[in-house]
């Protein structure tokens, strides 16, 4: 584990001494990827649900992010995320006492926010997210906060899991009749896909 903050008393800590206090600020301020498994584990445990309610497009025309795109009927490309709620950025399944509504069957990037792993599959804060821990995630350090073998597992299932995704993008994008036989509607090929 890479050393990455001081405490107050000038010693060091390390980045597995995050432990989440459900803030929910997280759930406010970043979108979140979705892949197969973890629209399969919404719909099967809120059967109520259908896709729409909580899946969004989002238009990737900039995205380099690695996550899987698709094109639409315009040859566009879009990514699915977490819908949020009307004018806001939280999350659609965030309660009024930041809870998350699925927390037992939350997406593969919920659960293992904020950590990705180094080249040594150890593993390290998101860099892209360092200032956001620091300054508005509202988690306490304790030692060993998160255990280390269970999120680098839960890290290399979710990495396998965008790789699955991305096999099921690159069909849909290379194949034209793919896409008109489904009337370019992605979310009917990609539900019997899953």
């Amino acid at each position: 584990i890479v050393i990455k903050k001081q405490k107050e008393n000038n010693t060091f800590i390390n980045e597995t001494d995050f432990k989440c206090q459900g803030c929910g600020n997280c759930c406010r301020s970043f979108d979140v990827n979705l892949n197969q498994k973890d629209i399969k584990n919404i719909l099967i445990n809120r059967p109520e649900l259908k896709p729409e309610d909580f899946i969004e497009k989002m238009n990737t025309f900039h995205k380099t992010n690695g996550f899987p795109k698709f094109k639409n009927k315009e040859n566009k490309t879009f990514q699915l995320i977490l819908k949020t709620k009307p004018n806001s950025k939280e999350c659609v399944f965030l309660t009024t006492d930041n809870r998350c509504s699925i927390n037992s069957f939350k997406p593969s990037i919920c659960k293992t926010w904020p950590f990705g792993l180094r080249n040594n599959n150890k593993l390290k804060w998101l860099s892209e997210h360092l200032n956001f821990i620091q300054n508005s995630c509202k988690h306490t350090l304790v030692a060993d906060g998160t255990n280390s073998n269970e999120m680098i597992n839960d890290l290399n299932n979710s990495f396998q899991e965008f790789e699955d995704m991305n096999l099921i993008a690159n069909e849909w994008n290379k194949n034209l009749t793919i896409r008109e036989k489904y009337n370019y509607n992605f979310m009917n090929y990609f539900l019997e896909k899953v």
